[in-house]
């Protein structure tokens, strides 16, 4: 037997070598097997080809009948962390953790519309002679976690309840949690592309993607994944037709099977194997396999460039997630870890003799080459676009501050309801504050590279607080311009323009935030108050009664519409609501002093002494319950009982109201005598 060492063509280039290297015994007469073929990759492409096709129905069956299933997407699953909605993205995202937790991480190389786009660009990239180097880094390994814990765990720990709220399996408004088409294209370029480039094949699912972390946590209890046989010659093979950068050759070799979580289940590595020793099958999970030696991924070269890569994309995520309310979550995850590669190249380039990006050689034998020019001004570019937008970011986040600071005085979820129906009186130092809030949130306005409309909306709210309320709407209206789905939005505009005395504006803005969430029975309750201030009696009719419908519960409200309805002189109908509104309040005082006054007000008189009479039964020497029993009785025309409970009320404290009634009724004389009529 004549032995032969295979290191060169075992290994390609962006893989490292093990540690211990085989030498393989050939007879003399043997050669190297050659690889076979793998079909997987066929098969898998017309999978991801078939989930772009459904898709294209989904959105095309939405656009055709207004109403569809809410979007399969495993970001759908956000809603129910924060708010207790369960919606198909949800379920759909239980049932591939839980197809993860048996046959591992199927999905992500069958069904990721992302991991599609990047052997897409892997594919592209070979033809063109060129192959991507994966970015070796412990510490950006750890954003995948971080990014799911802050998407699920914090908001469900913020909640603190796994209690269901509502079930929403369709929606008229599909796109509503996507980004726009412009932002939504350039997510997909630099998730799908760009990353691979730069990070390697599968770089945005290694450094960055939320899912990812729970399919590989999940991946290693799996029974089902890639397993070896005896007949494997540990030519790399594998290892070299593996697009996730996993060192298969090592993992077979030292535990039997591929315990990496990092396998997608693409199957490239069995199809291609010459001996056909890999298979997929069941047998003992990754987290109880034999420990061998450690054959897991190299980090990148020393500490300093692990924490300038660290250092790096916490920054530029920080400036760029939420950016002037266009960039999403996972597009700010995408452009931090490509930036902070170019970080860590620039400084290679500053400190290392030769600096090499797939064949281009930015810097050689010490001197850096045309290509290594161009790449320093392009990244020069990027870094000042960087640096503007962390500068607009913190801008944005000290008016931010301010904002939730000064919202936080009325202890209230509606700052602006409250501050129009009662005026915050802020003292010099709170004066100061919102004046730095100002000066910080027109900055933004005024250098930001586009217009940052949730920016503009705290805009409205500081100006509001200084009492400047042309400023105030004119913020609020360009806020809109740029939030054309958000309700509240317009609501708390349409409270400014109530307080403004333009109730036909702002029921107009009132009808538009219905549409946009006909539930809410805040936007119903201010759209009845706009309505019946602009005289449109019949839309302020609809308006209460589907409110009361929502509601029925809120004994105000029902005295409200009781109002509204004596006003319109229906007395039956008002009568009915107030008397709906004693029924759901029998013990507030608070209430039935306020029905009292509104049964007057609707010329009631006999329910009004009623209630009043009830309330002196309570305690009586309630001076405001003789001011109303004496009002009521005045309106029965029985005089003597009217001045002796008036006069009561003026003698407990002096009520304005019954001192006024008692001078009307004391001028008009003592009552007639029988004997005169």
């Amino acid at each position: 037997m004549a032995y032969r060492r295979r290191e060169a063509a075992c290994y390609p280039a962006d893989v490292p070598k093990c540690r211990g290297p085989r030498p393989l015994p050939l007879a003399k007469d043997e050669r190297p097997r050659p690889p076979r073929r793998a079909r997987a990759g066929r098969w898998r492409a017309l999978t991801l080809l078939g989930v772009h096709l459904a898709f294209a129905a989904h959105l095309a069956h939405w656009a055709w009948a207004g109403e569809t299933l809410s979007p399969l997407e495993p970001s759908e699953a956000i809603a129910f962390a924060r708010a207790g909605w369960v919606n198909a993205g949800l379920l759909f995202f239980a049932a591939t953790l839980l197809g993860t937790a048996l046959f591992g991480r199927w999905f992500c190389g069958w069904g990721c519309h992302v991991v599609a786009l990047q052997d897409g660009a892997r594919w592209l990239l070979l033809r063109a002679g060129l192959r991507p180097r994966p970015l070796r880094s412990r510490a950006l390994a750890l954003v995948p976690f971080l990014a799911a814990a802050w998407m699920f765990a914090l908001p469900l720990l913020a909640r603190g309840s796994l209690s269901v709220r509502s079930v929403e399996l369709t929606t008229r408004e599909f796109w509503r949690t996507f980004p726009a088409w412009p932002v939504a294209l350039l997510t997909l370029a630099v998730c799908g592309g760009l990353s691979v480039l730069l990070l390697g094949s599968k770089g945005f699912c290694t450094y960055a993607c939320p899912y990812g972390a729970l399919y590989g946590l999940l991946d290693r209890l799996a029974p089902w994944r890639i397993r070896v046989g005896d007949a494997c010659r540990q030519c790399g093979q594998c290892t070299a037709v593996c697009s996730s950068n996993v060192l298969v050759h090592a993992e077979v070799r030292d535990h039997g099977m591929v315990v990496d979580p990092g396998c997608m289940k693409c199957l490239d590595c069995v199809g291609s194997c010459p001996t056909g020793a890999l298979r997929f099958g069941f047998g003992r999970p990754a987290l109880v396999a034999p420990r061998g030696p450690r054959s897991g991924r190299p980090s990148a070269k020393g500490r300093g460039e692990e924490f300038l890569l660290a250092l790096g994309f916490a920054a530029a995520f920080l400036a760029l997630d939420g950016l002037y309310d266009r960039i999403p979550f996972l597009l700010a995850l995408g452009a931090a870890g490509c930036l902070a590669w170019g970080l860590r190249t620039v400084w290679r380039i500053a400190r290392r003799p030769s600096v090499k990006l797939l064949s281009w050689h930015l810097r050689r034998s010490g001197a850096r080459t045309r290509a290594g020019h161009a790449f320093l001004v392009a990244s020069a570019l990027a870094f000042a676009g960087w640096a503007h937008s962390a500068g607009i970011t913190w801008l944005a986040y000290r008016c931010r501050r301010v904002h939730d600071e000064t919202a936080a005085l009325h202890r209230s979820p509606h700052p602006w309801r409250a501050q129009l129906a009662r005026p915050a009186r802020l003292d010099a130092a709170w004066a100061e504050r919102v004046a730095r809030g100002i000066a910080c949130g027109e900055a933004v306005r005024r250098y930001g590279l586009a217009r940052w409309p949730s920016n503009s909306l705290r805009l409205a709210w500081l100006y509001l607080l200084a009492g400047r309320e042309d400023e105030a709407e004119a913020r609020a209206r360009e806020a809109l311009a740029g939030l054309p789905r958000n309700a509240r939005a317009r609501a708390d505009l349409a409270r400014l323009l109530l307080a403004r005395e333009r109730p036909a504006e702002a029921a107009a803005l009132l009808e538009e935030a219905r549409r946009l969430r006909p539930g809410d029975p805040e936007v119903l309750h201010a759209l009845a108050r706009a309505h019946a201030l602009a005289g449109q009696g019949e839309e302020a009719t609809q308006a209460y009664a589907a409110l009361l419908g929502l509601r029925p519960d809120r004994w105000e409200l029902w005295l409200e519409a009781g109002r509204f309805a004596a006003q319109r002189g229906r007395r039956e109908e008002a009568r009915a609501k107030l008397a709906e509104a004693a029924r759901r309040a029998p013990a507030d005082r608070a209430a039935q002093l306020a029905l009292s006054e509104a049964l007057l007000a609707a010329g009631l008189y006999a329910e009004a002494a009623d209630r009043a009479q009830a309330l002196l039964g309570r305690d009586p020497g309630d001076p405001i319950a003789h001011r109303l029993l004496g009002l009521a009785h005045r309106g029965r025309g029985e005089r003597a009982l009217a001045l002796r409970h008036l006069r009561r009320a003026v003698q407990a404290n002096g009520d304005p109201t019954a001192a006024r009634a008692l001078r009307e009724l004391e001028a008009e004389g003592p009552p007639p005598s029988p004997g005169s009529r």
